[in-house]
């Protein structure tokens, strides 16, 4: 399943913010297995240092997490005119909309199968 995405992954740095522990290493493993780099941190707090490096070629953020909404997160990390990806995760079946608001180039509805969440990593042609 992952083989597929390996191409364009290889030289890719994804940042990972997700709450949920078990589902943060899940998909650290996922996208390693695809081929991503990825750093993974659980709030918002730890990830606004991280995203000002522009190491980050993709930033998948969840919808809810402790300490601010993904979508503002989003927005406040587009203030510090480095170049990402934004894809925005969440089990809220309202996903689409939240990540239309804050101008995300994808989301993914956390009721879809997983490899939903790949293709959304994948740039458009």
């Amino acid at each position: 399943m992952v083989e597929a995405y390996a191409e364009y992954a290889a030289s890719k740095h994804v940042l990972l913010v997700e709450d949920n522990t078990d589902l943060r290493e899940f998909l650290v493993m996922l996208l390693g297995d695809a081929g991503y780099a990825v750093t993974d941190v659980e709030d918002g707090h730890a990830a606004l240092p991280l995203i000002a490096t522009g190491k980050y070629e993709i930033f998948l953020v969840d919808l809810q997490l402790p300490d601010v909404k993904g979508s503002d997160l989003i927005e406040k990390a587009r203030r510090y005119g480095v170049s990402f990806r934004a894809i925005l995760m969440s089990a809220n079946p309202e996903i689409e909309r939240f990540a239309t608001a804050c101008h995300a180039e994808g989301f993914f509805f956390k009721g879809e199968p997983i490899q939903q969440l790949l293709a959304a990593l994948q740039p458009v042609a």
